[in-house]
């Protein structure tokens, strides 16, 4: 049986809360009404991008103890696992570091959600999970997966032990397929803070503000002009969507993976004409070699995470909202 409404409100757990998207989804979901509470070990985030008046806890997932003291101060009625390493280059090197943060994180996550009796769950999936598709087809949740990376493959790993939980458990869960997700705040309040960033329009904006080049890694792919094509998605679209899907589980039992993007495909080169057309900048371009793990063409069919939380870009023409966001947070944080 669900709680009542004001249960509900009580807290959630939002790990990772203060890296990129943890930090956005904080702010949504206390806009929203929500007490979020966040772990982070800080690791990858910044404790400068949770407000002050969040509970917060410089912690590892891993610890079990740890945080089942914070499971035990706090009536959960939701976890929002985003904690993790998520750099797929550095994924080749680090392969054992990626498996014991991101698959042992989310074990001990899960282990706790069954101890303390917490019934809904978000992760924070990803789309390399699908791997090199090998096509120009948009890609369904029901599409096999075949990731490239030790992270797309630690990714997976964790959808399938969450799905195990919820299966013994009666767990209500969403895992969430992230496509390239980019962009600040409108508010300009909160943006990527770069940490180990790989991010393209991060990049971009790293090259229009500071000069210096633009690296495209690779020319020569299967696609109209060379470069990868990739999906996109502004991050309060993120932060809106995590909110849609926790007023979703509080009436609804549900266990759903879902694509998040907005289904539309933009080559690198196609952004950086877009960055710059929109910023009205200009910059250096070079072409580097191809990375590891990357797939020529990576583009979502995301019908069923709209039809399902009824969910509508905040934004009239989100890849400008993003391309400019990214720039003006990019120049007042120098």
């Amino acid at each position: 049986m669900f709680p009542s409404d004001e249960d509900f409100f009580k807290s959630v757990l939002v790990t990772g809360g203060a890296g990129y998207i943890g930090s956005h989804t904080i702010h949504e979901l206390l806009k929203q009404g929500y007490h979020p509470v966040v772990v982070d070990n800080l690791s990858n985030g910044f404790k400068e991008s949770v407000p002050d008046n969040v509970e917060f806890y410089q912690l590892d997932v891993r610890n079990k103890a740890e945080m089942k003291s914070v499971f035990m101060k706090h009536n959960f009625s939701a976890v929002v696992h985003l904690a993790g390493l998520a750099i797929v280059e550095e994924s080749f090197a680090k392969a054992e570091d990626y498996f014991a943060h991101n698959v042992s994180g989310t074990l001990t996550v899960l282990e706790l959600c069954r101890e303390q009796g917490v019934k809904r769950f978000i992760f924070s999936s990803s789309s390399t999970i699908y791997g090199d598709a090998s096509g120009t087809e948009k890609l369904s949740e029901a599409h096999p997966v075949s990731p490239m990376s030790p992270y797309g493959k630690s990714k997976m790993f964790c959808e399938e032990k969450i799905k195990e939980f919820a299966a013994e458990i009666e767990l209500s869960f969403m895992n969430f397929r992230y496509f390239n997700v980019a962009g600040a705040s409108t508010d300009l309040t909160n943006g990527s803070r770069g940490k180990g960033s790989q991010r393209i329009i991060f990049n971009a904006a790293k090259a229009a503000v500071h000069g210096g080049s633009f690296v495209i890694n690779g020319n020569e792919y299967p696609t109209a002009d060379g470069t990868c094509v990739r999906d996109y998605i502004h991050v309060e679209d993120i932060a809106d969507i995590h909110v849609l899907a926790l007023k979703h589980l509080q009436t609804n039992k549900c266990q759903k993976t879902l694509n998040c993007g907005y289904g539309t495909g933009f080559s690198v080169q196609n952004i950086v004409d877009s960055f710059k057309k929109n910023n009205n900048v200009d910059f250096k371009i070079e072409m580097g070699p191809r990375r590891s793990g990357d797939p020529a063409y990576l583009v979502g069919d995301c019908r069923e995470l709209t039809q399902l939380l009824k969910w509508k870009s905040r934004f009239e023409n989100p890849l400008e909202a993003i391309c400019r966001s990214a720039y003006l947070w990019e120049k007042k944080s120098t």
